[in-house]
């Protein structure tokens, strides 16, 4: 048996979750005291940023905010062990 996901289905799938994500976002932000066009940018990190449907969100989401991509695949475990590291001071 054989199967194909295209990207379209992948955004099809996941347009839900997206949608709810991006409704945490923008809650952060309100209880920041900010709104969207405040934001100098959005920083990514952790591999599913890399997720076209996810930055495509992120950009319909909060127009004309630049994306900036930082280690997608390090700076997760990298903030938690400096988090780790604080903690045990």
């Amino acid at each position: 048996m054989r199967t194909s996901l295209d990207a379209a289905a992948v955004e099809r799938q996941l347009a839900g979750l997206l949608g709810q994500v991006m409704g945490s976002a923008h809650e952060c932000v309100r209880r920041a005291g900010l709104a969207a066009p405040q934001l100098d940018a959005i920083y990514l990190t952790g591999g599913s940023s890399a997720l076209r449907p996810f930055q495509a969100a992120l950009r319909r989401s909060f127009p004309g905010v630049p994306l900036v991509e930082g280690d997608l695949f390090g700076g997760v475990a990298s903030g938690l062990a400096y988090a780790g590291l604080r903690r045990r001071r």
